[in-house]
């Protein structure tokens, strides 16, 4: 009889993590609610994924965002 795979406890991984805040805007939280339903993924993994897809894009070259300079003194 095969043994019953345990589940993966979700507060383990949030302890392993460093917590951060970041803010979207409603039209944001509401795709993401969207998709986190739809896909049955929670939101936190959503989004990990895709982090690590951007970062990813980046390192290879196939993304490029403009310097934070830039950003900042377009936001003063």
């Amino acid at each position: 009889m095969p043994k019953a795979r345990k589940k993966a406890n979700p507060k383990t991984a949030l302890q392993n993590g460093v917590p951060l805040t970041v803010y979207f805007s409603e039209h944001q939280t509401a795709r993401l609610n969207q998709v986190s339903q739809q896909r049955r993924v929670p939101k936190a993994e959503l989004l990990r994924v895709a982090v690590d897809l951007l970062l990813e894009q980046l390192a290879s070259g196939q993304l490029q965002l403009p310097l934070g300079i830039e950003i900042a003194k377009s936001r003063q």
